[in-house]
């Protein structure tokens, strides 16, 4: 289903559906803070898909001590829209999945205690302007076992990074 999400949340957002349905949150001047875990967590689903409505500015932050991640997923996340998102995470990585991280446009600024974009699977940046601001890896993917996975793909867009670890940490192989 397709949820248009605005105004002033505290507490988690938990999405779990039949792994065959696509999730798709419309960011529409969302600001969200959660102090005990991710602020959106998908457990099961397909595909989530983020999109950061044109025009609108988004702020996600946890303060917890426990989260995997302000945004985490065990499902692939999409970023998309021209919107800006400001995504932070004082205690873990600022977006997290077990699957693939897509970037397909838009502005996204991350800051985190450890990673900034982590997908497990593979991460790709389509296009749009990436900011991160991260003390450990600002990139990374973890996936050792499957050797069609484990790989970064930068294939347009504007990526800034600041990082006290490494800027970009592929498995595989990374594609600039």
């Amino acid at each position: 289903g397709e949820y248009d999400v605005s105004g002033e949340w505290t507490g988690r957002f938990v999405i779990s559906v039949d792994d065959t349905q696509r999730v798709k949150l419309v960011l529409k001047g969302l600001t969200a803070e959660c102090s005990y875990d991710s602020v959106i967590y998908c457990e099961c689903a397909d595909k989530l898909i983020i999109k950061n409505q044109k025009g609108y500015i988004n702020t996600i932050k946890d303060t917890d001590t426990r989260g995997k991640a302000a945004i985490y997923s065990r499902a692939s996340i999409d970023f998309s829209g021209a919107g800006t998102l400001y995504v932070s995470s004082d205690y873990k990585h600022a977006v997290s999945t077990t699957k693939k991280l897509t970037v397909e446009n838009g502005t996204i600024i991350a800051n985190s205690a450890d990673c900034g974009l982590k997908g497990n699977n593979s991460l790709v940046i389509e296009a749009g302007n990436v900011t991160i601001q991260s003390n450990g890896d600002a990139i990374k993917t973890e996936e050792t076992e499957d050797t069609e996975k484990g790989y970064v793909d930068i294939l347009g867009g504007e990526v800034t990074i600041v990082t006290t670890g490494d800027g970009i940490s592929a498995t595989r192989i990374c594609n600039i």
